[in-house]
């Protein structure tokens, strides 16, 4: 699904174990996501945001909803 926020489009799933997204992986210290800033933690619930890039960063499910709306 497409989300809007501000203006920028992203692409958002929502993260709930493996195999749920192809950008989130298991590493020593738990599940995790590359961004352009390093390794972030990936909680189960949380959503994954892509960008026009194609940069993901995971996102906290209250977080999303407090900036995001459906496009």
């Amino acid at each position: 699904m497409r989300f809007l926020k501000r203006g920028a489009a992203v692409e958002a799933e929502r993260w709930f174990g493996p195999g749920g997204h192809p950008r989130v992986v298991l590493r020593t210290d738990g599940w995790a996501v590359a961004t352009p800033e390093g390794w972030r933690e990936v909680k189960s619930g949380d959503w994954i945001l892509t960008d026009e890039t194609g940069n993901s960063w995971p996102m906290s499910d209250t977080q999303f909803k407090s900036l995001y709306a459906p496009a």
